[in-house]
């Protein structure tokens, strides 16, 4: 079986696991649950696959640490973001929460390098969405484990 396949498939296996009375349907690419107001994201990398069901609009990413983010951090790093120097894995969770909140509202126009913009206040991240058209605000949590990045956000305003 080929790999997307395989993602597809552990994908609707961990959603009857979690809701097996609701139907989970991809509406270009992007996730909903059938007759429910419940809001959901997926995730998947390497042979993992991960999800988050919330009252409120979320988002989840997760990285393999060895992804180097960091050549390509010229597309989604500004002057706002919460800067840990040249350090790899600082740059890829930036990379990952920013992936969060781009699938939050999963608007195809949100430019990661303009409109997102990731802050650290003590432990806890913090991120902004700034788009033309809406805005709103996150807080975000990283977990560290084995060889990955796992983010999400826990609340969400406007």
């Amino acid at each position: 079986m080929k790999k997307r396949k395989w993602e597809v498939y552990g994908t609707k296996l961990l959603f009857n696991e979690l809701i097996s009375e609701n139907e989970l349907i991809s509406e270009n690419g992007i996730p909903y649950i059938k007759d429910n107001e419940k809001h959901i994201s997926i995730t998947h990398t390497d042979d993992l696959v991960a999800m988050i069901i919330a009252n409120y609009d979320c988002g989840i990413d997760i990285e393999l640490k060895k992804r180097d983010a960091s050549r390509i951090k010229h597309k989604f790093l500004n002057d706002r973001d919460f800067k840990q120097g040249d350090n790899k894995e600082e740059i890829l969770k930036i990379w990952c929460m920013k992936e969060v909140l781009y699938k939050v509202k999963k608007v195809k126009t949100v430019l990661f390098n303009t409109h997102l913009t990731i802050q650290k206040k003590t432990k806890n991240f913090f991120g902004t969405c700034q788009h033309p058209k809406f805005s709103f605000s996150c807080s975000l949590k990283i977990v560290n484990f084995e060889n990955y990045f796992l983010a999400f956000n826990t609340d969400y305003s406007q």
